[in-house]
């Protein structure tokens, strides 16, 4: 309401107030405000400024509201504060805008689930910020540190996660690092992967663990400091593609193993490998080449190796001639090198036995599988495998010319054990008789390198 004058033009001296014009002050002054406290119920239009003392409270009470209206502003000039107080909420149904600065200092900004909150400047948290729904940032998020290292983080707490979603890059720029502390991982589920076009380095204690199915493709250099490991776990695979190089500038340690199973490992230092190493491919090792320990050997995939037994340089134990004009052309048994032909010559029958023994030299811990020869001839001849002088396998004395198989099936120890192969020609009942050997043949089954 407001009140209008009971005599605009006022009184004169000594004029009568009447009764009307007293009857009006009445009731105008029923109707002012009491400085002192009072209930309006009425609206009250402020067309000016209103000022609250020092120690004043505006004091809404239950059910009452505040109403900005349309075109209005609530104006908190340099120097004033919006106190919400424990237990009191301020809500808005509809978009509160600041162009200054909105200080949190305690207590909790609570925005409810299905209202969003559009902040086109900057915002600095210096407490804790609990987000219960998405949040979505369409600038810059800044975490801004200061000069202590880890003093401000950006903690991702309780079993969250950080997503990153379609088309999303996660960058670590110039002069800044990812560190992965003791007891922290990386990992990489299957079909993930880690991808690098720069440096990766894992610092001395650290680790990266790339699950079953995962990989980490590394276009640039992968760099392990003093101290560092690379450990691929079992079923893991370590694959260099077509095109890929592998450098090895120190020496590596394959405790569990390596597997290649194509292209070309060129090493030009050391390789140490205390397991085992299953190659398939082509291997250049232009350095040394160590096997470590007394009982290290250079496996292969076991396989027959049929190796030719050289008839020559033999050891007969007696050499026989009959002179001039005799049945023995020069001496009996002889080697004859134009046709690789071991010949006994036996002049007379009953004739002592000529005796010939070629060294075998099977490799070490092999299977000596067979020996082989071709034989032609009419005296008797009789041919046995010797190991430390002990006839081993079937002693064979054939009655028909042809190729002969002896197949003893055992496995050789060199440290301990020697062979020989030996051919005994003789004849009981008729004299000037011959025999004839040639084409003789080794099959070892080798699973290891022979390094003698």
């Amino acid at each position: 309401m407001s009140f209008d004058r009971v005599k605009p033009d006022g009184w004169a001296v000594n004029e009568k107030l009447t009764s009307a014009q007293q009857n009006q002050l009445d009731v105008d002054h029923a109707n002012a405000v009491d400085k002192t406290g009072d209930l309006v119920p009425g609206n009250i239009n402020f067309s000016s400024i209103v000022s609250m003392n020092d120690g004043s409270t505006l004091v809404l009470r239950d059910g009452s509201a505040l109403a900005a209206q349309s075109g209005s502003s609530a104006v908190f000039q340099s120097g004033s504060f919006l106190t919400i107080q424990s237990g009191g909420t301020l809500q808005n149904a509809g978009t509160i805008s600041s162009t200054g600065v909105v200080n949190i200092t305690s207590g909790t900004l609570t925005v409810g689930s299905g209202v969003g909150t559009t902040i086109n400047s900057s915002v600095s948290f210096n407490g804790t910020t609990f987000y219960s729904q998405d949040a979505t940032f369409l600038n810059d998020l800044i975490v801004d540190g200061d000069s202590t290292p880890g003093n401000v983080k950006l903690r991702i707490k309780d079993a969250a996660y950080l997503d990153l979603e379609a088309l999303a890059k996660m960058r670590v720029l110039s002069g800044t690092s990812i560190e992965v502390q003791n007891g922290g991982v990386i990992s990489v589920a299957v079909g993930g992967g880690i991808s690098l076009t720069g440096d990766l380095t894992v610092n001395s204690g650290g680790s990266i663990e790339v699950a079953i199915g995962g990989g980490i493709n590394v276009p640039g250099t992968l760099n392990l400091a003093a101290g560092g490991l690379a450990f691929a776990q079992p079923g893991s695979t370590t694959l260099y593609n077509a095109g890929s190089t592998l450098n090895v500038n120190t020496t590596p340690t394959l405790s569990a193993g390596i597997t290649i199973s194509g292209g070309t490992s060129s090493i030009a230092g050391t390789l140490s490998v205390s397991g085992t190493a299953t190659i398939s491919a082509t291997t250049n090792l232009s350095g040394v080449t160590t096997i470590v320990g007394s009982t290290r050997r250079l496996k292969l995939t076991s396989r027959d190796v049929r190796r030719k037994i050289t008839l020559a340089g033999g050891n007969a134990e007696t050499v026989f001639s009959d002179g001039p004009g005799g049945y023995i052309d020069t001496q009996s048994p002889t080697y004859i090198a134009n046709s690789d032909t071991l010949l006994f010559q036996i002049p007379a029958a009953g004739a002592v036995p000529h005796k010939y023994s070629v060294a075998l030299t099977p490799p070490d811990n092999c299977i000596l599988k067979s020996v082989e020869y071709t034989w032609t001839g009419s005296a008797e001849l009789t041919v046995s495998i010797r190991r430390n002088g002990t006839s081993i396998g079937t002693t064979v004395t054939p009655a028909a010319n042809g190729t002969i198989t002896i197949s003893p099936n055992v496995t050789v120890d060199r440290t301990t054990e020697s062979y020989a192969l030996e051919f005994v020609a003789e004849q009981a009942t008729v004299a000037n008789q011959s025999a004839s050997v040639t084409s003789c043949f080794a099959t070892y089954t080798v699973s290891e390198y022979d390094e003698g």
